[in-house]
């Protein structure tokens, strides 16, 4: 019942950077998402165009997302080291 999710290509980049591990972290996050939309963040930030995005804390990276509910995708539009 969960939604789909997609990774824009600079998170995707970032991702496969990534040790194994950490991607394996990260990608057991974004499907938690996706299986649970309605999930609180854990803060929120305001992008250029004034869309509020979603923050999720997952390990080592911040994973930024907002959620697409017409057509039941989570867009993760940025993941980044969690202390930068």
């Amino acid at each position: 019942m969960g939604y789909d999710f997609t990774l824009a290509s600079d998170a995707a980049r970032f991702l496969l950077a990534c040790p194994p591990a950490v991607r394996r972290s990260a990608l057991a996050a974004v499907e938690a998402l996706a299986r649970d939309p309605f999930q609180s963040a854990d803060f929120q930030e305001v992008g250029l165009s004034g869309r509020r995005y979603e923050v999720k804390l997952a390990g080592p990276l911040a994973i930024t997302f907002w959620v697409d509910h017409a057509v039941r995708e989570v867009r993760i539009i940025k993941c980044e080291r969690a202390d930068n």
